[in-house]
């Protein structure tokens, strides 16, 4: 199954990442200029930044003052040394979108399955909002004057990896 991002932006009102998604079987079908046979638009919760317990090779978390804990015999007032860590945001998109896939594959979808038809056209290239929500067309018919900000940590990661953004 061949996708592609048709539009991308962030949700004003919940801070997520919002994709329109078009798939189609193959990239031959994508090439021949076939419509999608699959629509779907995606809310996400993207964060680049987090922290997790540090652990051994065991597993075993280790306390702030530098002792390693078997998790069986844990008493549950430990303080628990934390580490930062990044991850990839272009891999959690094609995960998410890849598990919607193969849930696609599985029950056979075809046809419109966005949810949030709200949203859907609401964000162009420069996130800017080029029409009032609710009105399911995909190209731009006047410029409202509302202004939505992209999520740059997403566009920058789909960009690196190559992602065609519309």
């Amino acid at each position: 199954m061949f996708y592609k991002i048709a539009e991308m932006g962030t949700h004003q009102k919940s801070d997520r990442t919002y994709l329109l998604v078009e798939f189609w079987r193959s990239k031959a079908d994508y090439d021949m200029r076939q419509p999608p046979y699959l629509v779907n638009d995606f809310l996400m919760a993207l964060r680049q930044n987090h922290s997790r317990v540090v652990t051994n090779a065991d597993g075993w978390p280790k306390t702030v003052g530098g002792i390693f804990v078997d998790p069986l015999r844990t008493r549950g007032n430990e303080v628990w040394e934390r580490e930062s860590f990044t991850l990839d945001l272009t891999a959690e998109i094609k995960g998410n979108i890849g598990r919607y896939v193969a849930s696609a594959i599985e029950n056979k979808y075809e046809g419109d399955h966005t949810a949030r038809p709200g949203l859907r056209g609401e964000f162009s290239k420069n996130g800017v909002v080029v029409r009032p929500a609710a009105i399911r067309v995909k190209s731009p018919i006047e410029h409202t004057g509302a202004v939505s900000v992209l999520n740059p940590q997403a566009i920058v990661a789909l960009l690196k990896a190559g992602v065609e953004l519309p």
